[in-house]
């Protein structure tokens, strides 16, 4: 607004610069917001994605890494002795030495699965509350893997192979001098376990 004219008004100068400032702030604020509206869209809202809020369809944006979850049971003897299987004829670390395990069903709490496979594996029945969180291992397979390693000091039955054709054999082992060959992981999480390791990660 030209000078004269506010004079010519009556209004104070100061009040005109006061006015110019803020209207120009306005449009410097629309400017900007405009063009990072144009620039920078959401392809979720916009449906470039292909996604409608409110669907079950999720975009490939949106996929998550998706995780096999396994659970190993340590069974150890009044000697601090740890149970140990040697797997066969699975195609998979035959040979090698592991422990007591299985994979997570679905709807299946880490307990009931470690009391599972105890069951159908080494023919023991575990009682709830009897097993004791020992780690939990984030490791690189050929899926991205979670491993649960529980303790059990007290069951009932006797531990017996009931799977031999996937296992030639039981053994007892000091945590700390396992068999010969144990599977890379099992031996890693062994080590972390006697170091007091809560969790874990794991990287052939």
């Amino acid at each position: 607004m030209p000078r004269f004219i506010a004079h010519e008004r009556g209004l104070p100068e100061q009040l005109i610069i006061m006015y110019l400032t803020v209207a120009g702030i306005v449009a410097i604020v629309h400017t900007i917001y405009s063009v990072t509206t144009v620039k920078v869209s959401d392809p979720f809202r916009t449906g470039e994605s292909g996604y409608t809020p409110g669907s079950s369809k999720v975009p490939d944006q949106m996929t998550r890494m998706q995780s096999v979850v396994d659970v190993h049971v340590l069974f150890l003897n009044d000697k601090d002795e740890c149970l140990f299987i040697q797997r066969a004829n699975t195609g998979h670390r035959d040979g090698q030495y592991s422990l007591v395990a299985g994979h997570l069903e679905p709807g299946e709490s880490i307990e009931a699965c470690a009391i599972r496979e105890s069951k159908e594996e080494a023919g023991v029945t575990i009682a709830p509350g009897a097993l004791d969180f020992t780690l939990v291992m984030r490791r690189d397979s050929e899926q991205n893997r979670i491993s649960f390693f529980l303790s059990c000091r007290s069951w009932q039955g006797i531990l017996t192979n009931m799977e031999p054709h996937k296992c030639s054999g039981f053994v007892w082992a000091k945590l700390d001098n396992p068999p010969a060959p144990t599977v890379d992981y099992v031996a890693n999480a062994l080590e972390r376990i006697r170091e007091g390791v809560l969790l874990a990660d794991f990287k052939a």
